[in-house]
């Protein structure tokens, strides 16, 4: 199983400017669960930088390309934010991970 995370950090006094966004946004590309189902829409916290959203989503076997092309689109959208940076990471779960280096986890 694939995991797509997306963190989003952005200066706190474009908090306004990005939630409108993600209203507008959230409206032009809504959830394709053929894709993705999402596990963690938005957990947002405070920091002294600002503020840092991260989202999670596990894609469907075969589906990491369009994934990551959506998640793209996404990222373009919020471009003219001043100060806002988005990364995209793909993850593994540990189990995963232990099987590409040759281990075998403990059982659940």
């Amino acid at each position: 199983m694939v995991y797509l995370m997306t963190t989003t950090t952005y200066p706190l006094s474009e908090a306004d400017e990005v939630g409108k966004k993600w209203l507008e946004v959230s409206k032009k590309f809504p959830p394709d669960r053929s894709i993705a189902k999402t596990v963690v829409q938005a957990a947002v916290k405070a920091t002294t930088e600002g503020i840092t959203v991260i989202a999670i989503s596990e894609v469907k076997p075969g589906k990491v390309a369009e994934a990551l092309d959506l998640a793209g689109k996404l990222a373009v959208e919020f471009g003219s934010i001043k100060g806002l940076n988005i990364a995209i990471e793909i993850l593994s779960t540990a189990v995963e991970a232990m099987g590409i280096l040759g281990l075998k986890p403990p059982p659940a």
